[in-house]
């Protein structure tokens, strides 16, 4: 899936993993996804990251809007592989 664009300036530039069945421990017949988002604004910022398998779709999402080098800011939720 393409980049997205929630708001003015905000995107979702995460990916579909449609291969997972198993979500800490939710079953996902429909696989998942891993959402991460940008804002572009005076600052770039990158709140989360994907899985890595998934982590050259998600630049290449970043780069449909900007330079991924622009990023200032990052955001991280929390401390999992996915992220």
């Amino acid at each position: 899936m393409k980049a997205t664009e929630i708001k003015p300036d905000i995107y979702w530039v995460g990916a579909i993993d449609w291969a997972v069945r198993d979500f800490h421990g939710y079953v996902t017949p429909n696989g998942t996804t891993y959402n991460n988002y940008l804002i572009l604004d005076e600052q770039v910022t990158l709140v989360d990251t994907v899985k890595h398998d998934f982590a050259q779709f998600t630049i290449e999402n970043i780069k449909s809007l900007t330079d991924p080098a622009k990023i200032v800011n990052l955001v991280i939720n929390h401390i999992e592989p996915d992220h």
